[in-house]
């Protein structure tokens, strides 16, 4: 993701209720965004589906990709 594209997407996330977002008045300014309940429970869905490409990579003769995201808990 290139840094430009971050700001757009954390803003669809946020939009879309799966992260918080906290606004600190410092100079420089600082924005922290946490995960709401809702996105805390999409981490289990994505712990599954980042199991599944481990699992099925081999077996396609796939080399794995590095992840995106790896959730919490994940090597």
């Amino acid at each position: 993701m290139r840094p430009d594209e971050s700001p757009a997407r954390l803003g669809k996330l946020t939009d879309h209720g799966l992260l918080e977002k906290e606004s600190f008045p410092e100079v420089p300014p600082r924005t922290e965004y946490h995960l709401t309940a809702i996105g805390r429970r999409l981490t289990d869905i994505i712990d599954q589906l980042h199991d599944l490409d481990r699992d099925l990579a081999p077996a396609a003769g796939k080399q794995r990709r590095p992840a995106y995201f790896v959730p919490a808990g994940h090597p």
